[in-house]
């Protein structure tokens, strides 16, 4: 009998791992769209974050056309519809999601920035 592949675990590690990152998402994303392998030079020469802004945008631009088409359908339409805007939605939320630290202070003083606000960077330590 065949013995198991000793790097099976290790393997496992590696493709949750590139789950978790987002590069899964963004390899499908990408092979969906372009009808070409992962390993492809178009998608290997790109960086990981020109690759996701690139889904991320194809992302918003579907959900705002699912929204014009949701103001017109009826019935099963309307349906279908909802749940793929639901099903963007979720998309969406999740890159946003793993965006956020373990930290709240720090998810606090990101969101600051994204606002415009400096935040107090002595805030959280005892002598502030």
């Amino acid at each position: 009998m065949r013995q198991c592949f000793s790097e099976m675990s290790n393997l496992k590690k590696i493709a949750l791992r590139e789950i978790d990152d987002g590069i899964a998402r963004i390899e499908n994303w990408w092979t969906s769209k372009y009808k070409l392998p992962p390993n492809h030079e178009l998608f290997m020469n790109r960086s990981v974050a020109s690759l996701h802004i690139e889904m991320l945008k194809d992302l918003l631009l579907k959900k705002e056309q699912l929204e014009k088409d949701l103001k017109k359908a009826t019935g099963a339409e309307f349906t279908e519809l909802t749940n793929q805007l639901t099903s963007i939605d979720r998309a969406l939320n999740d890159e946003v999601d793993s965006d956020l630290s373990e930290d709240p202070l720090i998810d606090k003083w990101e969101k600051e920035l994204l606002e415009g606000i400096t935040p107090n960077l002595n805030e959280g330590f005892k002598n502030a």
